[in-house]
């Protein structure tokens, strides 16, 4: 009597899987459960743990307030210079780009100023005279 109780529920608690022939039952219901559920448990695993000061991955003796203070204050610093040569380097390229462009801007005057006067350029390779 109770192996037939047993089976009849086993029966019915799985009989969705199988009613549908198109599995959305499945889909919709016990999966999207255990994504949720999986997903939330995740989040929970990994936002619980701050790795610097955290025995369990870290095994060195956990730092103070004030070490965990000039670690931030150091990085901050040194974000801030990376940033500061960075700007640095953009300011220059275009410093030297501008110069280029100037120097461009330059020949290609002379070289319409020698055309405009019925001087004609020597084709490559040839000497003027």
């Amino acid at each position: 009597m109770v192996s037939a109780t047993v089976f009849d529920w086993l029966y019915n608690a799985g009989r969705w899987t199988w009613h549908d022939p198109d599995g959305y039952n499945f889909i919709s219901g016990p999966l999207a459960d255990l994504t949720l559920l999986g997903g939330g448990y995740a989040i929970l695993r990994r936002h619980n743990c701050h790795y610097v000061v955290c025995h369990k991955h870290n095994p060195e003796p956990s730092p103070t307030a004030e070490q965990i203070q000039a670690a931030h204050a150091a990085h901050r610093d040194a974000m801030q210079e990376a940033r500061a040569t960075a700007v640095a380097t953009v300011h220059d390229v275009t410093k030297v780009a501008h110069e280029v462009a100037a120097d461009v801007h330059e020949v290609a005057e002379d070289v319409h100023e020698a055309e405009s006067s019925g001087h004609k350029r020597p084709p490559d390779g040839e000497q003027r005279e």
